[in-house]
């Protein structure tokens, strides 16, 4: 009985420690000064950046309510060292 539950506990321990390795996806640029990133898929978060405004926002789950958040903050993910400059 012990065996089984270790053949079925550990590839779903193997999956969701590799997806939280797989890191972030990098954000993405437009072409009017804008930055954008969606962490965690429809569930997740949906980060803008806008470089000429010098502000920074998210949503949740991508949808249409958007809060502006301390770029500061955002700087402190790897993925906006090199965008957030101010």
């Amino acid at each position: 009985m012990n065996r089984i539950i270790l053949y079925l506990l550990l590839p779903m321990f193997i999956f969701s420690s590799s997806s939280l390795f797989a890191g972030e996806p990098k954000p993405a640029k437009r072409n009017d000064g804008l930055y954008t990133q969606n962490v965690g898929g429809n569930a997740g978060l949906f980060y803008i950046v806008d470089t000429v405004s010098k502000l920074c926002f998210v949503s949740p789950g991508g949808g249409a309510a958007l809060t502006t958040i301390d770029c500061n903050q955002l700087k402190n993910r790897a993925a906006w060292k090199e965008i957030i400059t101010w």
